[in-house]
């Protein structure tokens, strides 16, 4: 900004590019058709830089920790100078990219019996839409891990024990308005819906959690490396 009442105020010198600034210091501007752009002292290039590309960019192969700081590090991003999309890429980044639950879904998981609950988050869950009557859903048998299956092949472990370090935790995540109005039917046939026990969570808001622990939710055909065998339910929902 000039200097009010200096007889320099918005001169412009068209030959250097250049307009006199407070503090006596010019500073170089560039001409684009008939206009005269005021980069702040920075060049074209710099200008037109991505801030949260080159924020990312510049965190190399890090983690995506690393990635938030850079980009809450970055000079150049600031509410005035990223538009609304790009804000809600900052924000998803910044929040870990989780998800917002869909009031119209519902969301099912089989993890490992032996993962501590509180390491899950919602991106370990699969969803699929509540409309209609009845769904399906597959559940996934448990595999066991090559080290424990080496243990029980040198007889260090028996079945049992292979079973209850292989098998799956059942999750099954529904809008709280639907808590209890509900049927599940393994393989479509049997009802298995007690099997279901709720769980206090925070993961979803405004959702009931179930939890349904079995060993037999194991993989017995591994042994002839078959993996990720699904388990079919059918979701009854009554609304």
């Amino acid at each position: 900004m000039a200097y009010m009442k200096d007889p320099r105020e918005n001169t412009i010198d068209l030959d250097k590019h250049a307009i006199w600034e407070e503090d006596n210091r010019v500073e170089q501007r560039w001409q684009w058709n008939a206009m005269i752009l005021d980069y702040c002292d920075m060049s074209p290039e710099e200008y037109m830089k991505n801030p949260i590309i080159e924020a990312i960019k510049s965190s190399g192969e890090g983690t995506a920790q690393e990635v938030i700081d850079a980009i809450n590090s970055a000079s150049t991003v600031t509410n005035d100078n990223i538009d609304e999309s790009t804000q809600e890429i900052v924000d998803a980044i910044k929040s870990g990219g989780t998800p917002t639950p869909d009031k119209t879904q519902i969301y099912y998981a089989s993890i490992n019996s032996q993962v501590d609950f509180d390491t899950i988050t919602i991106n370990d869950f699969d969803s699929i839409s509540i409309i209609g009557a009845s769904i399906v859903i597959n559940y996934i048998l448990g595999d066991p891990t090559e080290e424990n299956w080496q243990r029980f092949l040198n007889h260090e472990i028996d079945e049992q024990t292979l079973r209850h370090l292989s098998s799956n935790t059942y999750y099954f995540v529904i809008p709280t308005e639907y808590e209890g109005k509900f049927i599940i039917q393994e393989n479509g046939v049997s009802d298995v819906t007690s099997n279901f026990i709720k769980k206090e969570q925070t993961l979803f808001d405004g959702f009931t959690m179930y939890v349904s622990v079995d060993d037999d939710y194991f993989n017995e055909e591994y042994p002839e490396g078959i993996t990720n065998v699904k388990h079919p339910h059918k979701i009854t929902i009554e609304k």
